[in-house]
């Protein structure tokens, strides 16, 4: 007769130890990537902000040394992702010297400028390369995203990692 003592069965014989061992392991698990997503996001809003300080720093020696032409929208650039298409303005324009230049805007959305129509387009002396849209709304862009998507990554990472969750 094969009789064993309840203290003698092992951990593995008993199931609801071995779900509860398993639970507390994934636990432990989950929040270590919490924890790791939160420190992410920790580091990348800085990350960003750096990128609009870049874009406003840029924004700024156009403003000030710029030179500002009249560019007529060649064609719109479609890009898709996850959400659909997202349409880029393709603008060109004669620099000072009387070369023909052509760039992509940088944010999509071409509702206000339709194929042939003007856009106002400033770039660099000697550096048409530095091309970039004049409207007001792209100036806004430029620096409210990447200012708003910074601080919210740093502020939501400072929480996590404050709060332990």
């Amino acid at each position: 007769m094969d009789h064993k003592e309840p203290h003698q069965l092992s951990a593995s014989s008993n199931p609801a130890r071995e779900d509860a061992c398993t639970a507390l392991q994934m636990q432990a698990g989950g929040e270590a990537t919490v924890w790791f997503l939160f420190v992410l996001l920790l580091l990348a809003g800085p990350a960003i902000i750096g990128v609009g300080i870049h874009d406003v720093v840029r924004r700024r020696r156009l403003r000030r040394g710029g030179i500002s032409v009249e560019g007529l929208v060649v064609r719109h650039h479609a890009s898709r992702n996850q959400g659909g298409f997202h349409y880029f303005a393709v603008i060109s324009f004669v620099d000072a010297q009387g070369s023909p230049h052509e760039f992509q805007a940088n944010g999509s959305g071409v509702k206000g400028l339709p194929v042939g129509g003007r856009a106002p387009v400033r770039y660099l002396p000697d550096a048409p390369k530095t091309a970039r849209l004049d409207t007001a709304w792209q100036r806004f862009l430029g620096i409210a995203l990447p200012f708003g998507i910074g601080i919210v990554f740093t502020a939501t990472g400072i929480w996590g990692i404050s709060t332990g969750r």
